[in-house]
């Protein structure tokens, strides 16, 4: 979901890609997200429905998962930072060089966690049974991962491979297409990236869907296969009803990073300056956020337990309202 260069060649193995502060000024309605301080007084800022629960660091904070009992998120610099409302935030450096981290999956909580990190450079890291492992796949870079704990997608630049439970398998893609974000449910996963692109795993193949649009996609969420949500630049909207791919009137000029849809009935999505939306199941309303960061990732448990995260340790937290 990250912002990229110039189109690479498209092999398998490509150059890693650039972080998201590297390439703002690539997109303009992202310069002040970036640049610009936050101030939490501003006037000119609507009252937030959201809880301010930033931490202390200037660390991109990439991909969330959160577990109604904790909230994990992966950062730049190989970071990853704990959230627990009896502690606040805690974070370690994982042994992936220092590359970004940018999405993570997780399931459980406490003692049955289960985390993947993935990241630039074909990093991925496992947490399970109080470790954590690391594995180095040679690809391009990770943009995230979803699934089971025995049967994750990831997906990014340099393709997508599969997790089988004990080994990473690479999978061909029709067009060699550059992913950023990829839905899971049972044997159907769903990505959607650069170009619009829009691509279909069934029966363990891959195939091109019909897209809309041809700005760059960074989102892909829903409640089921035939409810799905997909969101990109400059305010970029589509959802698919089982059978089609459909552009939905935009409702902010911003680029959304990640859409997250715990319930037909709700949808949230955010991205630039601080921008967050939610859906009710018949129309999207502004959640004001009262930051001017960019949000890059959103994650939850339920409609009315759900995090954004973002620039220099942005971390919201909405409960409802």
């Amino acid at each position: 979901m990250k912002p990229h260069p110039a189109p690479l060649l498209l092999l398998p193995l490509l150059a890693a890609s650039a972080c998201k502060d590297d390439l703002i000024l690539a997109d303009d309605t992202a310069e002040t997200g970036d640049t610009s301080p936050t101030d939490d007084t501003d006037e000119t800022q609507p009252d937030s429905v959201w809880e301010d629960q930033r931490a202390e660091t200037s660390a991109t904070f990439n991909g969330i998962y959160a577990s109604g009992r904790g909230v994990y998120v992966v950062a730049s610099g190989g970071e990853i930072w704990t959230f627990r409302s009896s502690s606040g935030w805690t974070s370690e450096t994982l042994e992936v060089e220092e590359e970004e981290l940018n999405g993570i999956w997780g399931t459980g909580s406490e003692d049955t966690m289960i985390w993947v990190a993935v990241g630039d450079a074909g990093k991925v890291a496992r947490y399970e049974g109080g470790s954590t492992t690391v594995v180095d796949l040679g690809t391009a870079n990770f943009e995230t991962a979803d699934g089971t704990a025995d049967a994750l997608t990831a997906v990014g630049w340099g393709g997508v491979y599969a997790w089988d439970g004990t080994a990473w398998n690479y999978e061909a893609l029709p067009n060699h297409e550059r992913l950023d974000d990829v839905w899971v449910s049972g044997t159907v996963a769903i990505g959607v990236g650069e170009e619009g692109a829009i691509v279909r795993r069934q029966g363990g193949v891959w195939v091109a869907m019909e897209s809309p649009t041809d700005q760059p996609l960074y989102g892909i969420d829903g409640a089921a296969d035939g409810d799905l949500w997909a969101v990109g630049k400059d305010g970029t909207l589509l959802h698919f009803d089982g059978t089609t791919w459909t552009a939905q009137e935009p409702f902010t000029s911003q680029s959304l990073w990640d859409v997250y849809a715990p319930a037909s009935s709700s949808v949230f999505a955010v991205g630039n300056n601080g921008t967050a939306f939610h859906y009710n199941g018949n129309t999207w309303r502004e959640l004001p956020t009262g930051v001017a960061e960019n949000l890059y990732a959103v994650s939850g448990s339920s409609a009315s337990d759900c995090w954004a995260v973002g620039n220099r340790g942005t971390a919201l937290h909405y409960t409802g309202g």
